[in-house]
């Protein structure tokens, strides 16, 4: 009995010492901050050149992956506009309505932001920041092909709010710049 007693003795100090080892070790090397979004220096390469499969309204993308990015420094108004019912009539023609002939401005938005990104490759660079409180990735926006500054030039045509958030700082003055001509443009 003795012995029994003493075997459980080691192996109850035996796992509280692996048990201590192990937590010292979690808190000895801790998960880099980046490890959930694999944001590191070295995953960037893999931004240089991506798809935009589609545009969700006018300051966030879908990639071809599925990823969904949002623009720093821009703010689209409302919300993106929903399909149109199409009504038909007991033969299953289309009964055509009359068409507004004003475009709000989130449509004009939107349509704007789908030219200029829509199926095109764009490379995303990151900021201090790559995520934003809700979680959503965060970069600025260059199209491949013609250089265009997407988050810039969406300001400058008047199609989005300016939405700088610090510490993602890093194209703050042109951002700025792009959106007071934006507003000069606009009326």
């Amino acid at each position: 009995m003795i012995c029994l007693q003493q075997d459980n003795t080691m192996i109850y100090f035996f796992w509280r010492f692996i048990g201590i080892v192990w937590i010292a070790v979690a808190w000895l090397c801790p998960w880099p901050a980046g490890a959930a979004l694999n944001l590191d220096e070295t995953d960037h390469g893999r931004y240089n050149s991506v798809r935009v499969d589609r545009v969700l309204n006018a300051d966030t993308i879908v990639l071809e992956n599925g990823e969904t990015i949002s623009l720093i420094g821009v703010r689209a108004w409302g919300e993106p506009p929903q399909r149109k019912k199409i009504e038909r009539d007991e033969y299953g023609f289309v009964i055509e309505k009359r068409i507004h002939p004003e475009i709000s401005r989130e449509e004009k938005a939107i349509m704007f932001v789908r030219e200029l990104l829509e199926d095109k490759d764009v490379r995303l660079e990151f900021d201090s920041a790559p995520t934003d409180e809700d979680y959503r990735t965060m970069a600025y926006v260059f199209v491949i092909d013609t250089e265009i500054f997407a988050n810039v030039e969406i300001l400058r045509r008047g199609f989005g709010d300016l939405h700088i958030q610090p510490p993602n700082m890093k194209y703050a003055q042109q951002l700025r710049a792009a959106y007071h001509e934006g507003r000069i443009y606009d009326e």
